[in-house]
């Protein structure tokens, strides 16, 4: 959330949580309110601290706390990194870095839908902190606009409060009822069967079409409206760029209602970083792609590319789109951690 969006602390609000003193509001959800504070250092920290009622539960208390300890192991490249959490005066918390600038939301809300351009780093962010949140252990299962903030040094995924782990045995709904956002919410959610971290894809892909036309895929109304529209309806994708093709069709595929049959998070930025580059509006064909290495800092990709129609294969054989018949050749990417952000150069 951008600093101009706090308010002062409410007289019921607490002043100290953990060893961190608390300044400002920064939001309040469902699952509970978000403080700016300070670290012991003088850090700035965004502390989330839970609900009364939620920390009352002992079975969440306890799963809370399991969560938490993953979640702090989470990668931090494009995700807010997880500082400290714990258990103060009965009061659950997890603090994260603060990231100053608006959210995804508020910068549609002002300026319209994003370029192209923005709409590839924000595609590809957001896939590189998927990855990451899952290799971790962890399903983030509230993946949307208001969760995507556009900091400094890119796209950061924020607000682990409702992050659960792959193999917890409930993975939809805790004691304050159904997790997630009714319009990025994946149909196995919505009706409220077993989730996993193909959930988190396909409100990847809705957060993606919600930045490229500024609306909800699955429109707006009651909760029960639209999660009946993401079960029985196929998204509104009406007025994404033309040379946004590749991206069309790659959430076509996202927005399937087979989650074993969703693009995972490493294909996904396989995909989406090769296409951001060299895609030029479906003027190229990406064939194929593999990760040669993976580290903190750098991402070497190797994709097989053609001029011609549009072709693209999932690192795991999946066929999204394919008009065969242009010659190929293999090339390399490096997505580089830098200052500014994760950065692609072509090998």
């Amino acid at each position: 959330m951008a600093i101009g969006g706090v308010t002062p602390l409410r007289p019921t609000d607490p002043r100290l949580i953990g060893p961190h003193t608390l300044e400002s509001v920064l939001g309040s959800g469902g699952m509970g309110r978000v403080y700016l504070g300070r670290s012991p250092a003088g850090r700035r920290v965004a502390v989330k601290v839970i609900h009364d009622h939620l920390a009352r539960d002992e079975q969440y208390l306890a799963r809370f706390q399991r969560e938490a300890r993953i979640a702090y192991s989470v990668a931090p490249f494009c995700t807010a990194e997880v500082l400290d959490f714990g258990v103060f005066d009965g009061r659950p918390y997890i603090v994260t870095e603060f990231l100053d600038g608006p959210t995804l939301a508020e910068a549609v809300a002002t300026h319209g839908p994003l370029s192209t351009t923005d709409l590839h780093q924000l595609a590809v962010s957001i896939a590189a902190a998927l990855t990451s949140i899952h290799s971790a252990g962890l399903v983030h299962r509230d993946i949307k606009p208001a969760n995507v903030l556009l900091s400094k040094t890119g796209p950061r995924v924020i607000d682990f409060g409702v992050a659960m782990s792959i193999e917890s045995q409930s993975l939809l709904t805790n004691a304050s009822g159904t997790i997630g956002t009714p319009a990025f919410t994946a149909p196995e959610q919505a009706a409220r069967e077993p989730t996993g971290a193909s959930a988190d894809v396909f409100a990847w892909g809705g957060v993606l079409a919600f930045a490229g036309t500024g609306r909800s895929p699955f429109g707006t109304g009651a909760a029960p409206i639209v999660m009946y529209r993401v079960v029985h309806e196929a998204p509104d994708l009406d007025g994404l760029d033309s040379r946004l093709l590749p991206l069309v069709t790659l959430l076509s595929q996202v927005y399937t209602d087979d989650s074993a049959a969703r693009v995972a998070g490493q294909d996904a930025i396989q995909i989406m970083v090769a296409v951001g580059a060299h895609g030029q509006g479906g003027q190229q064909t990406i064939q194929s792609v593999e990760v040669v290495t993976d580290s903190a800092s750098v991402v070497v990709l190797r994709f097989t590319a053609s001029m011609g129609p549009f072709t693209v294969i999932a690192a795991d054989g999946t066929v999204l789109d394919r008009k065969p018949g242009a010659p190929s050749v293999t090339r390399a990417i490096n997505l580089v951690s830098t200052p500014q952000g994760w950065r692609v150069a072509v090998a």
